[in-house]
């Protein structure tokens, strides 16, 4: 049977940005063979028995590199078959299942980006739905590390492209709702991203905006004008031109999110703010 490892990095200023990250070793470490964990500077942190750690200088934050050196080396400490990027705000529910896995192929994994509470889901495009993030052996990253580069890279540009026809066609373009037409998806991962202190949240932000905007990328740029205060989760329509908010049922969520919902829990919402898209 296979092996499968997950792998990560971690910066000494975890707990100031609020990462999860003792949650995440906790929880994650049930489902895989192996975890490897590189860490930009020393820090304390318990570790479960199945996580190999590797400490490395701090990296500079000012480019996509700060995302890249510490997952590539993460990755080539796993010596499981198959690896999956998986960062230190993300969860997992179950195992994943290789029996039917390609080894030849790079797999998605569904992405779910909780928002504001553990009981609501954001959904926007600048939150992808997807990434290829699941290799067997080590694969190179692609841009700020958010996919791998595997020879099927194409596409996600054929998914997003008949995405945006279909919805032209079906005049639902002011939805963002996927059709039939999606990648094989090997797993479904709850991200913990927006789930932050409001200052926290800003300062997480504006860094990874600013670095955009060094490597040329000004997609987000204009978000820097909402990240010089604590960061309201009430705008979230300033996220984008496409941004729905819909609840989440508790049966969904990986356990130990809910069971530290203090930890998680930053705002409540009016009905009126949640899209009933899915009903």
């Amino acid at each position: 049977m296979d092996t499968v490892g997950a792998y990560a990095f971690a910066t000494s200023d975890w707990k100031d940005l609020n990462f999860p990250l003792d949650l995440w070793m906790q929880w994650n470490s049930r489902f895989f063979d192996q975890i490897a964990l590189v860490k930009y500077g020393d820090f304390t942190i318990e570790t479960p028995s199945n996580v190999i750690v590797k400490v490395m200088d701090e990296v500079p934050r000012k480019d996509f590199n700060f995302y890249t050196i510490g997952k590539t080396e993460a990755q080539h400490l796993l010596s499981t078959d198959w690896k999956l990027a998986l960062d230190i705000d993300e969860f997992l529910n179950q195992k994943i299942d290789t029996s039917r896995l390609d080894r030849r192929k790079t797999y998605a994994i569904k992405m779910r980006n909780l928002y504001g509470n553990p009981l609501t889901e954001i959904i926007n495009d600048m939150f992808p739905s997807f990434y290829f993030r699941l290799s067997y052996g080590d694969r190179p990253f692609k841009g700020d590390g958010g996919d791998l580069i595997h020879s099927e890279w194409k596409n996600r540009k054929k998914f997003e492209s008949y995405i945006r026809f279909g919805k032209r066609k079906l005049g639902i373009q002011n939805k963002p709702h996927y059709l039939t037409t999606k990648p094989y998806e090997c797993c479904e991962v709850w991200h913990t991203g927006t789930l932050r202190e409001p200052a926290a949240m800003s300062k997480k932000w504006k860094e990874q905006t600013e670095r955009e905007v060094n490597v040329g990328i000004t997609t987000n740029e204009k978000r820097l004008e909402i990240l010089d205060r604590p960061f309201d989760y009430h705008s979230f329509r300033e996220l984008g031109n496409r941004v729905y908010l819909r609840k989440v049922s508790p049966e969904e969520i990986p356990e130990i999110i809910l069971a530290n919902s203090d930890r998680f829990w930053k705002t409540d919402f009016m009905e009126d703010e949640y899209e009933s898209m899915y009903s």
